[in-house]
């Protein structure tokens, strides 16, 4: 339940103070839908989601507009020849009788709401009432989120109704598509939605850059480095354990960088300077003075028995190397041009080398489906991408069915662009 709430908050923290109203009555009635009347903290709640989705809308459409310049104001923008206010009370009215649809429908499809659900909404609103919030650096003066609440107009008996909203809403959708719903989804499905979506992986990152920072340029090195990658791809594509070949790579690292940082010996095996450093003292200048120890006064120095390294022992764990991306993550975006699709492309088992001017990858693909932990991890949100439309689409079509009654005089009390405060969406 938390979970959930938490996605409510964040949803509202991202546009803070976007419809300031001082003094507004909680149970003011904004509207009534098929009989059911609708408070106005509700309908300012639905404004925050709609103006949050206006928003999105907005800079998808228009990626090159810098929306956090300053003197930019959504409210000054359109979008497709429709006011950003307009569509923020649109769609904010709808939202309304969304919830209303699908309060009806979790009763009609048999669904209950305990009092134990009921205490625990209650628990959850009061906890987060008086939870802090990051409020000093919007400008906004408020100590606590029931603070902020109720300086937008959203009171406690609002904040229930939504929070209730999103539990039946949650359940109505898997009364839907869960393993016995009226369309169920099985587990076989998901599994193969989540080898459509996910990569599981490894690599191996070869640097290019030396120890200055600077790119390779050595074409002797580059080969030596490209043949490496080259075999390392063979082993692993034959079945070579991950864990062995990129344990030999990192040897390889290390004596490579160490073998930079050890001093040349000439043929008496002395260390031979480099230019521009000094000449090396060949021995030790002894004091004249100093007294020379008599039989059985020699200072006696321990002798340590050779040094050997302590070497940390492979894990030959499957697991341990594995990453995990999704086609649908924005982390991809930041990957060099080319190389999600490279990964995506590569059979299962199979290894392939990108190459970049600074780097070398060689990546290993693996069978994500393997994985039962990640895929337990996501297939809620596996199920919600599969059939999230779907369910909307019931959920307006039934939304739309509904009669409603505008109380216009609180419509107009609570526009948007009238009474924004300072916030993300107002200059």
């Amino acid at each position: 339940m938390k979970a959930r709430i938490t996605a409510i908050i964040t949803a509202v923290s991202v546009l803070i103070g976007v419809l300031g109203m001082s003094g507004c009555a909680d149970t003011r009635e904004a509207m009534t839908i098929d009989g059911a009347e609708i408070l106005a903290g509700e309908y300012i709640h639905a404004q925050l989601e709609a103006a949050q989705e206006a928003a999105a809308d907005f800079i998808e459409a228009n990626p090159d507009v810098v929306t956090t310049a300053a003197g930019f104001d959504f409210f000054a923008q359109e979008i497709d020849g429709k006011s950003f206010t307009d569509l923020v009370n649109d769609r904010a009215v709808e939202l309304c009788r969304e919830r209303v649809f699908i309060a009806r429908h979790f009763d009609e499809l048999g669904l209950e709401f305990t009092s134990d659900d009921e205490l625990g909404v209650r628990r959850e609103v009061d906890e987060l009432w008086d939870t802090t919030g990051s409020f000093n650096e919007l400008g906004l003066n408020h100590e606590t989120w029931g603070e902020f609440f109720e300086n937008v107009g959203i009171g406690k008996a609002s904040l229930n109704r939504v929070m209730t909203n999103v539990i039946k809403a949650e359940r109505v959708f898997r009364a839907y598509f869960g393993p016995e719903g009226i369309n169920p989804v099985s587990e076989e499905e998901l599994k193969e939605e989540f080898a459509r979506e996910y990569v599981r992986f490894r690599v191996i990152d070869m640097s290019l850059v030396n120890d200055d920072g600077e790119i390779i340029t050595d074409q002797d090195e580059l080969k030596m480095l490209a043949d490496l990658a080259g075999s390392y791809a063979e082993r692993l594509s034959a079945g070579e354990l991950f864990s062995s070949v990129d344990a030999d790579y990192q040897n390889f690292e290390r004596e490579r960088r160490l073998a930079l940082m050890t001093p040349e010996l000439d043929d008496e095996g002395t260390p031979t300077p480099a230019d521009g450093d000094e000449e090396l003292p060949t021995h030790t200048a002894v004091d004249e003075e100093a007294p020379t120890p008599t039989a059985g006064d020699e200072e006696v120095i321990p002798t340590p028995e050779e040094a050997t390294p302590e070497v940390t022992p492979v894990i030959f764990d499957e697991n341990n190397n594995d990453l995990l991306e999704s086609i649908n993550d924005p982390y991809f975006s930041w990957w060099p041009e080319g190389m999600a699709d490279f990964l995506f492309g590569l059979e299962l088992n199979e290894a392939g080398i990108f190459e970049q001017e600074d780097a070398i990858f060689v990546f290993l693909r693996l069978d994500v489906n393997e994985r039962e932990d990640w895929f337990n991890d996501t297939s809620d949100n596996l199920l919600r991408r599969m059939k999230g439309d779907e369910m909307q689409e019931i959920t307006q079509t039934g939304a739309n069915a509904l009669s409603i009654t505008l109380n216009d005089a609180a419509i107009r009390r609570y526009d948007p662009r009238r009474v924004a405060v300072k916030g993300f969406l107002t200059p």
